[in-house]
């Protein structure tokens, strides 16, 4: 049988008059999980990036149903968060998504809200956007009366893998590391912290042979290096000499060994990819570690995100410092997650300057690193009600109440 969870850039969709159900593997989440924001209505789900080719996809809509849908409300779910980028420049400078000074947050753009738009026009359809992208309509000034009050938040992919299937903690690990940090793809900020917490007690995964050098940074996407100071510059810079030199890494292969337990995937990504699992040692090695640093996805976008990478502590039951854009332990908050704001700093999710965020992250963990190795495991103690909690948000708490709210804006 073919693997259900195979990601791929597509539509999907649900309540199209004249049109079949195309749900494949959202056979199962769509209705389920998202019914009670559907309303019935003619709903769309893209689960790519980047514009969206609506002609491609859509090609074999009957005239008929496009008849049907002239002037009606259509719900479109983006499952992946935008893909920002500035005016007049249509490529991308991180791979398949761009990240920038804080300073143009202003004048950016989503290349999936251009494409909803351009094909809304065409269509005289009126859509309604939810995105994955915490207070996005603070963001959208690039489309003044367009989208108006139809640009909601909405995380798909977090309710997707949210429920009680997942990993469980390897009993009571005894602590004997200071931090955890994986990272399955490069990406800038993910490399800078790893230089950061290469010479420290780390549980450290960075499976990359390159020869980066810190002054490969300077003024790379959203870095603005002159920014730290000239000790934090020569860490960083010993960081990333070490990183070249020396093996860091965790048995992550996802073609080897799986662990199950009870029918469920012993999982640290937790992605609804079955081949996305990870082995024994990842599991054991995250409930060793006192403090996880979770490099996400994005970092230098104005937009809140989170994904399947923070759900990895929260499953594992481990505190964690999020690297990720600002606002989102905000965002987190309101989806009913506890944060750590009792126990240490984390004043950090405010600043909106990328660079300044991330030297703020490194004080803390500078922290962190700094106390005695006992006092950070009571730290880790301390968080046992909060880990608790959140354990059974992504367990239960999302999965039983799927679509209990929209979040429009953060205030």
């Amino acid at each position: 049988m073919d693997n259900p969870y195979v990601f791929r850039q597509e539509c999907f969709w649900v309540n199209i008059p004249h049109e079949t159900n195309k749900l494949d593997f959202f056979a199962q989440f769509i209705p389920k999980r998202l019914g009670g924001l559907l309303n019935d209505k003619p709903t769309i789900l893209y689960t790519g990036i980047k514009r969206i080719n609506f002609g491609k996809w859509l090609e074999r809509w009957s005239d008929e149903t496009w008849n049907a849908l002239k002037g009606k409300e259509v719900n479109i779910f983006l499952y992946e968060p935008s893909t920002w980028y500035f005016p007049g420049k249509n490529e991308v400078n991180l791979g398949h998504y761009s990240e920038f000074p804080a300073s143009f947050n202003e004048v950016v753009r989503s290349m999936e809200l251009d494409s909803i738009m351009a094909w809304s026009k065409e269509r005289d359809i009126i859509p309604n956007v939810i995105t994955s992208d915490y207070n996005i309509r603070e963001h959208a000034s690039n489309y003044p009366g367009w989208f108006n009050q139809r640009l909601y938040t909405y995380d798909t992919y977090i309710r997707q893998i949210s429920g009680p299937m997942g990993a469980v903690r390897y009993g009571e690990e005894e602590l004997n590391t200071r931090f955890f940090c994986c990272n399955r793809r490069y990406a800038p900020h993910r490399h800078m912290m790893s230089a950061y917490l290469a010479d420290k007690s780390a549980n450290l995964s960075w499976p990359f042979e390159m020869s980066g050098k810190y002054d490969d940074f300077r003024d790379y996407a959203w870095m603005e290096m002159n920014k730290f100071s000239k000790e934090r510059r020569a860490e960083l810079k010993a960081g990333f000499k070490n990183l070249n030199e020396n093996t860091h890494s965790i048995d992550m292969n996802h073609g080897g060994e799986k662990t199950h337990l009870y029918d469920f995937h012993v999982a640290g990504s937790f992605s609804p990819d079955p081949e996305q699992d990870n082995t024994e040692e990842f599991i054991r090695k995250y409930s060793r570690s006192c403090i996880a640093v979770v490099n996400e996805t994005r970092f230098g976008q104005p937009t809140g995100y989170f994904s399947e990478k923070t759900c990895d502590p929260i499953r594992l039951e481990v505190p964690f410092v999020l690297v990720a854009p600002p606002h989102t332990l905000e965002y987190m908050n309101h989806m009913g997650f506890r944060t750590f704001w009792q126990h240490w700093d984390e004043s950090y999710d405010k600043i909106e300057d990328h660079t300044e965020r991330m030297e703020a992250i490194f004080k803390l963990l500078d922290w962190m690193n700094e106390m005695p190795f006992e006092q950070l495991k009571d730290l880790f103690k301390d968080t046992r009600e909060i880990c608790e909690h959140n354990r059974e948000v992504i367990r239960y708490g999302l999965y039983n109440k799927p679509y209990q709210q929209i979040y429009e804006t953060k205030n």
